[in-house]
């Protein structure tokens, strides 16, 4: 009986110990990141003229280790064939008000680096090369298209000091309906490589 009660304490306190989460205050705060091409790890667009980068924390919950994590911008580079290599950037925006996501938009794109690296790049709609957006709140998923290229500039792929930067732009359509599409502009990114 001890022990049970000591359990059920345990998991009073540590509910009671979980804060609230709000950061709905600060969602004007939300601006398109400068261009750069130094490794600063940025990663934003315009998505139909409102501004989406990295921003903001999700709720985790993974047993003890449940919680509210910081958005990060994520980049890896992943061997997809022989002597092919898939480039990926990622990032996500979340916007909560009183421990609920009102906002929740992951974004991402993947190319294959091909020498001489810095050019323009066509992606398409399926991986290695594409570029997607989830929209977890209204449950929607949008992505390049194979019919109609989204185009991303690299404008530094500097192999040395581990650097990829440029620019991208294009439609991104909806896999449940091809009538709901998303315009991104202004595209930017500046990374490190992970290795």
């Amino acid at each position: 009986m001890k022990f049970l009660l000591s359990i059920f304490t345990i998991s009073v306190l540590l509910i009671s110990c979980k804060k609230d989460f709000d950061n709905s205050n600060a969602i004007n705060q939300i601006k398109l990141p400068d261009f750069t091409e130094s490794g600063k790890t940025i990663f934003g667009f315009k998505m139909n003229d409102s501004v989406w980068t990295n921003f903001g924390k999700h709720y985790t919950n993974i047993g003890v280790a449940s919680g509210w994590e910081e958005n990060k911008i994520i980049s890896s580079y992943f061997i997809t064939g022989p002597s092919e290599m898939s480039f990926q950037v990622g990032g996500r925006l979340t916007v909560v008000q009183n421990s609920r996501a009102i906002k929740d938009i992951s974004a991402g794109f993947s190319f294959v680096p091909t020498k001489p690296y810095v050019m323009t790049y066509f992606l398409s709609g399926l991986y290695p090369r594409n570029f997607n957006v989830n929209d977890v709140v209204n449950n929607k998923y949008y992505r390049t298209s194979n019919t109609r290229p989204f185009n991303l500039q690299v404008t530094k792929f500097d192999t040395s000091n581990k650097i990829c930067s440029g620019r991208f732009s294009g439609t991104l359509y909806n896999d449940q309906n091809q009538n709901d599409s998303i315009k991104i502009t202004d595209g930017r990114f500046d990374v490190k490589f992970p290795y």
